[in-house]
């Protein structure tokens, strides 16, 4: 209800009737808007003015359908860290971390987190500049599923060098 940009025209007096024609075309798509955030890409949204009271009354009716849930997951590592052998294993572990396994429902929030926390654990691990280079989520809204791929580039090792402490 908060994203109808409708709410705030409620108590205007002078809405003419196509400006409220206008908001009510609008209004069928901010829901649909706020849902697929949440997983929801098949959500039937209907709005329609009542003309019989006044003052004229817009009823808009949201059945969100299923959430779409998530297929498959591709996590791939470029940069230094995947082409040395003896990272496979630690990879494996980010790789085994990521936030947003198959069959979890699709959520913009966990989408954006789970991206930003496999970055974070390869940074940890002597690649501070790892970045996301490509990121993917194809929704199938039909078949109600998503399927995510991303790429990170490990970007090159960083090592403490030799610590020296001169004066006090």
């Amino acid at each position: 209800e908060r994203a109808l940009d409708i709410r705030s025209w409620r108590r205007f007096e002078y809405v003419t009737p196509e400006l409220l024609d206008q908001l009510v075309e609008a209004a069928q798509q901010q829901p649909r808007n706020v849902l697929e955030t949440e997983g929801y890409f098949s959500a039937d949204v209907q709005a329609a003015i009542d003309t019989s009271v006044e003052p004229r009354r817009v009823r808009i009716s949201v059945q969100p359908g299923e959430p779409a849930r998530i297929e498959s997951v591709v996590v791939e590592f470029t940069g230094a860290a995947a082409s040395d052998p003896a990272l496979a294993s630690r990879l494996e572990q980010v790789r085994a971390a990521w936030l947003l396994p198959r069959g979890a429902q699709f959520r913009q929030e966990d989408w954006t987190s789970a991206k930003t926390a496999i970055v974070a654990d390869l940074a940890s691990v002597s690649f501070a500049s790892a970045r996301m280079t490509d990121s993917l989520a194809r929704v199938e809204a039909d078949l109600r599923n998503v399927n995510l791929r991303v790429v990170v580039d490990s970007g090159p090792p960083f090592y403490f060098g030799t610590i020296s402490v001169s004066g006090l």
